[in-house]
């Protein structure tokens, strides 16, 4: 007797309905402590919304400068040294914007006696947020993670 290709196709159709074969389960990928969505940060595994850009920044820091309080006058050093025309910290807000007292008010005291420049684009809170975690020894993307909307 020949065989067909029907009987072929008879004889798998019978063996895949006889006895499925076990699919090995994939493992969800790890989510993170906290959403991720919308505007916020998730520093030390707390996840805090925030309504802006420049809230992410501020909270932050202003958490950084809570844990330490040298914490500030590091964030200088790094973050002023980069070639940037301007300081994005500063002591005084007056030298957040040298030539521009217009901008005065565009900066927020984020520990007593430090200021942050807010004037400045998404990308240049993504550097000084990464900036903020060198200055704290923090690891960028595990304990601190940012989503600026």
């Amino acid at each position: 007797e020949e065989t067909t290709f029907i009987d072929v196709l008879r004889e798998l159709l019978a063996l895949v309905e006889a006895e499925p074969v076990p699919r090995a389960e994939t493992p969800a990928p790890p989510t993170p402590l906290g959403p991720l969505k919308g505007t916020g940060y998730r520093f030390r595994g707390r996840w805090q919304p925030c309504q802006t850009a420049k809230e992410v920044l501020t909270g932050v820091l202003r958490d950084l400068a809570r844990e330490d309080a040298q914490f500030p006058s590091r964030l200088a050093a790094v973050s002023n040294v980069r070639g940037r025309k301007r300081r994005y910290v500063a002591q005084r807000a007056e030298d957040l914007y040298p030539g521009r007292p217009d901008l005065a008010n565009e900066s927020v005291e984020f520990a007593s006696g430090w200021c942050v420049g807010t004037n400045i684009s998404n990308d240049g809170k993504t550097r000084l947020l990464q900036d903020a975690c060198q200055a704290s020894g923090l690891q960028w993307g595990k304990d601190l993670v940012i989503t600026l909307g």
